[in-house]
């Protein structure tokens, strides 16, 4: 080979070092892919470990959410408020003052007549009659400015005084409403220092209201009070138990990249779904007993009802499954944090079933009354005893009242009605026989037409009776009211107390447009009772 040209080796050497340099790039571009890739993978594999993380640590906030919230709604004995809790009745009025608008339109400036004078010029006075043509114009300006102003203003008077009337005739009906607002509110705190019926009621009514109970136990309630003995009687709506928080424990799996849920055992959702309600019952009463600062209620009657789909026939249906009845005296020396519930209610003769969860129907200890006052004037009906005081009545009508009531009542499950016995110190005697072979028997009537409070004296013979008869129940009606004690005596037996006001109710369900008047009742008492003396008096002389 020939030797190389200077020229043929400065290409090659160029060409040599271009190889290089390239051959150096791409392992430089080589080992950045390589460092991005790693890089990559590196922050793939955080991210995977933080998801991780995230994922396990979202599991475990779950799973305490719900185990916190089960623990609220087993919380409410250990986190009873010693304190007394009452409404500010001034809060409860409308302290606001009226707010609407009046917007007026601007009445317009009347034009002065000063504001026409003609301004003369010296050509003014060269040119015979000028003036007097430019007074003249000037003056049928003002004129007819004047008489514009007057039309705009009225109208704009007018307008305004519309406006100003109708904000007035708002503010009126605005405060009137407040006044009305305001003085019931006055007429409330009244009555329920003095312990009247409607006062009492919206008393608690508005203290339940306040009750801060976890989200589950919804404050769905009616309340009646009975000035007569001083209960006041609770139908609450008790919370399903599918409301409970049934999650155990959620976890993450790694492996499968999702979630597990461990539910709450049936077993195990039973028992916390039964100590709530029996919680839910007993904190209802000490709260009620710490916030009557006006001492007006003795007693509570408690009826926990539960609305549920019926498999058996598709159709809700709303049962008693608890009934409790306390008094104030013994019921607040219990020491409710360190109580069991389910025995506690047990201890105060509370009526459930052996299992709450299985929602077996109990018979209230006493019943919200479902009569109203209002519904009597739009029926014509019970022609015979309309408009009567069934507490003034005579005995013997009374007795054939409640027999034919009965009879009705029990109609369609083909009974027998029988008044064994009448007894004029306003007293019925009668049985009830059910032929049916399976839910059937004999059920013991006696009804007391009575103008005070039916001792419990009367309870104790019923109940003897029922044991003697071999019946399967008792039942006492009265037009008056039991005593606190009568129904304490009655919870674990097998009577039911109807008062006037539920009589009242069973007799308009059949017809009957009656009433009950007791302070009438013992004046007309107190004045048969003279003219019967003047009777005896005039014929031994």
């Amino acid at each position: 080979m020939g030797r190389q040209s200077p020229i043929t080796k400065t290409i090659n050497q160029v060409a040599r070092e271009y190889a290089k340099e390239q051959k150096q790039a791409k392992a430089r571009e080589e080992k950045a892919k390589r460092e991005k890739e790693k890089e990559a993978k590196r922050l793939q594999k955080e991210n995977e470990i933080k998801i991780k993380e995230d994922s396990i640590n979202l599991a475990k906030q779950i799973t305490q959410k719900s185990k916190k919230q089960r623990e609220e709604i087993l919380s409410l004995l250990k986190n009873i408020n010693s304190n007394k809790e009452t409404i500010n009745w001034e809060l409860l009025k409308d302290h606001s003052n009226y707010n609407g608008l009046l917007e007026l339109r601007k009445l317009p400036i009347k034009p002065l007549e000063e504001d026409y004078k003609i301004k003369l010029k010296l050509l003014d006075y060269l040119i015979p009659n000028r003036i007097s043509k430019l007074e003249n114009q000037a003056k049928n300006r003002y004129q007819e400015d004047l008489n514009k102003w007057e039309v705009e203003y009225k109208n704009i008077e007018k307008d305004n005084n519309q406006k100003t009337s109708m904000w007035e005739e708002s503010r009126k009906a605005f405060e009137n409403r407040k006044s009305i607002k305001n003085n019931n509110i006055d007429k409330l705190k009244k009555e329920y220092e003095q312990g009247k019926k409607e006062g009492v009621e919206f008393y608690i009514t508005k203290i339940l209201s306040k009750r801060k109970y976890p989200s589950y136990y919804k404050m769905t309630c009616e309340v009646e009070y009975i000035p007569l003995n001083k209960i006041l009687i609770i139908e609450y709506a008790l919370p399903k138990k599918e409301k409970i928080p049934n999650l155990k424990e959620r976890k993450y799996e790694v492996t499968k990249k999702d979630y597990k849920d461990t539910l709450l055992k049936e077993t195990e959702l039973n028992k916390i779904y039964e100590e709530s309600l029996y919680q839910l019952c007993l904190r209802l009463n000490y709260d009620i007993y710490m916030s009557d600062i006006a001492n007006n209620i003795e007693g509570i009657v408690f009826n926990g009802y539960l609305t549920e789909l019926n498999r058996s026939n598709g159709l809700e249906e709303t049962n008693c499954i608890l009934s409790l009845q306390t008094s104030v005296e013994t019921f607040m020396e219990y020491n409710l944090t360190e109580v069991d519930p389910k025995l506690c209610f047990k201890r105060m003769k509370g009526r459930a079933g052996t299992k709450l969860s299985d929602l077996v129907a109990v018979a209230p200890i006493c019943n919200i009354s479902k009569y109203d006052k209002r519904f009597i004037k739009s029926h014509e009906i019970g022609d015979k005893v309309k408009g009567y005081n069934l507490a003034a009545m005579n005995w013997e009508e009374f007795e054939h009242l409640i027999r034919e009531l009965f009879e009705k009542e029990y109609a369609k499950d083909n009974v027998e009605v029988h008044v064994t016995q009448g007894i004029k110190d306003g007293g019925v005697d009668g049985v009830i026989i059910d032929s049916d072979p399976i839910k059937g028997g004999k059920i013991i009537l006696q009804a007391k037409r009575y103008t005070n409070i039916v001792g419990i004296s009367a309870i104790r013979e019923l109940a003897t009776v029922v044991s003697d008869e071999g019946a399967m129940k008792g039942i006492l009606v009265t037009t008056a009211d039991f005593g606190r004690d009568s129904y304490e005596y009655i919870k674990d037996k097998p009577l039911t107390l109807i008062n006037g006001e539920n009589l009242l109710y069973m007799l308009k369900k059949h017809g009957y447009e009656a009433r009950i008047d007791l302070t009438e009742a013992k004046l007309q008492i107190k004045e048969q009772l003279k003219d019967n003396t003047f009777s005896k008096i005039k014929t031994t002389n």
